[in-house]
């Protein structure tokens, strides 16, 4: 799985990140992590019910603390392999649960997707979003 702290992208645009500076601070991110208005078993529960959802998704890894799970999902038609990584980062704003999401999609082969990662990235998480509050 990657480290998020010192994770640095493939220079193939093969990829999308989701994420923060202090997060990810040699990455580069595409899109600014959102933060969730939900304590973190809450977000997990609902992440867990969108993976659920998801065709051709395997979970591969998943860190000691499973607030860091890794996934391979399949191409429809020629089944090339592209990896998710998620982490869930508990925090807290002025007494209230706030709960970020960094994401990263990646085909493992090829060095352009298309924006297959990318829309994956924005698909997921406008599907959390449709289900949990935001900050």
């Amino acid at each position: 799985m990657i480290d998020f702290l010192t994770f640095t992208r493939p220079s193939r645009p093969n990829n999308y990140l989701a994420c923060t500076e202090e997060h990810c601070p040699k990455a580069g991110c595409d899109l600014p992590a959102p933060v969730f208005d939900v304590p973190l078993a809450q977000l997990v529960e609902a992440w867990e019910a969108l993976i659920a959802e998801q065709p051709r998704l395997e979970e591969t890894a998943r860190s000691s603390d499973g607030w860091q799970r890794e996934y391979v999902q399949r191409t429809r038609f020629l089944h090339l392999p592209d990896t998710i990584t998620v982490r869930f980062v508990a925090g807290e704003e002025g007494g209230l649960p706030a709960t970020r999401v960094l994401l990263h999609s990646q085909a493992r082969y090829g060095y352009y997707d298309f924006g297959v990662n990318k829309q994956r990235v924005l698909g997921w998480l406008a599907d959390l979003e449709r289900r949990l509050p935001l900050k």
